[in-house]
């Protein structure tokens, strides 16, 4: 936020940048921010879920092609005489092996982890009572709707959504 000072210049004035990625993940995000802007920013460690790995033991067939669709993705090379086996969270989006048995292709998905949902820190609650200027960025439906239902005052928090699906919970709330 920009504020004018005598003489005409302007001063801005510190906002809050969560880090709402699960530990391990974040530092991503803080790092992508330009340093002009990076300056003006204080950052809160606000994970809103913890990843969880499953007690689990998946094998990929020697004839399969492991899919995964996360942040740790890699990226395949489709083969035609290859199945596709989608790696993935307990909660998931899209319809990933759907679409590709759609398409005539052999899929299957297994779950390798659960993202628990944490609630809210204290302290980013007592910074939204304040109503501090907050920068909000949520990359999933699942976080976004947990966070729009458990923040405690929503109308300084400037959300920046990775998609429509993941905005949709804040619509018809009260925000920045």
């Amino acid at each position: 936020q920009a504020q004018t000072m005598s003489g005409g210049q302007s001063a801005v004035r510190d906002v809050l940048l969560l880090n709402t990625r699960p530990a391990g993940t974040k530092d991503t995000l803080a790092q992508s921010v330009a340093p002009a802007v990076a300056r003006h920013l204080k950052s809160l460690d606000c994970p809103l879920m913890r990843i969880v790995a499953l007690d689990v033991k998946v094998a990929v067939a020697p004839d399969e092609v492991a899919i995964f669709t996360s942040a740790n993705a890699v990226r395949f090379q489709r083969k035609e005489s290859r199945a596709l086996h989608h790696l993935s969270g307990v909660h998931h989006r899209g319809q990933v092996v759907e679409t590709l048995r759609a398409a005539g292709l052999t899929a299957r998905r297994s779950a390798l982890y659960d993202q628990a949902l944490l609630p809210l820190p204290d302290t980013l609650q007592n910074v939204l009572v304040r109503q501090e200027t907050v920068i909000a960025p949520l990359f999933s439906p699942r976080a976004a709707g947990h966070f729009a239902q458990n923040a405690s005052d929503l109308q300084a928090v400037h959300v920046v959504a990775l998609s429509a699906a993941v905005a949709a919970p804040f619509a018809g709330l009260q925000v920045a």
